[in-house]
């Protein structure tokens, strides 16, 4: 009786096995980052690109690793005479890029060749773009401000199989939240983002 729980337990965890699905899957993608930093400063356009794996459980639930990255940015800033960061105002222009690695539970349905997935993650940003502001704000008087943070990660896309081992993924859009809590974003530490992702998903 035991082994046959034993022998039941690796056949529902192992996927592949049990039910002629695929045990898990690396991904490559291009990766849009809608970034809203908050404060007085200027919604960020980051384009950027990264991968992911996945490990599946008994073929639909699987649980998720990524990194992304996304090249710097020059972006001009201002902040108005009177305001709390720069009394008597000052504008410049800082770079900005962004580095994001997550993991988390995700859930594939399987439809033939039309695969909906839907995901949860959470896991650290980094980004250079406070840390420049800071440096090249003349006249500013708030300190060196933090750049790392917490996020989270929610959304899903859409994979298409093209052959037994190969997807097309046209879409994966998320609502990505950072938690940078510095000397510029105090009072507002959420920094509500956008995602969007496309690329070629490898099973085995």
């Amino acid at each position: 009786m035991k082994k046959m729980i034993l022998i039941g337990f690796v056949l529902l965890a192992f996927g592949k096995t049990a039910f002629g699905q695929h045990l898990g899957e690396f991904s490559a993608n291009y990766s849009y980052m809608h970034y809203v930093p908050v404060d007085n400063l200027p919604t960020i356009n980051l384009n950027g690109g990264g991968g992911a794996a996945v490990l599946y459980f008994a073929g639909f639930f699987g649980i998720k690793a990524e990194f992304e990255g996304y090249a710097s940015e020059n972006v001009n800033f201002s902040f108005p005479p009177g305001s709390a960061r720069c009394p008597s105002g000052c504008t410049g222009t800082a770079e900005a890029n962004l580095i994001t690695a997550n993991v988390g539970p995700t859930i594939k349905i399987r439809i033939k060749g039309f695969q909906p997935f839907f995901e949860g993650l959470v896991g650290g940003a980094h980004t250079n773009y406070y840390q420049n502001v800071h440096k090249n704000c003349v006249g500013c008087v708030f300190g060196s401000p933090g750049d790392w943070a917490l996020d989270m990660v929610v959304g899903g896309g859409i994979d298409f199989k093209v052959t037994s081992h190969l997807a097309i993924r046209p879409i994966e859009a998320d609502y990505f939240l950072t938690r940078f809590i510095n000397n510029i974003t105090t009072g507002h530490n959420n920094q509500n983002n956008f995602r969007y992702q496309a690329g070629l998903v490898f099973e085995f």
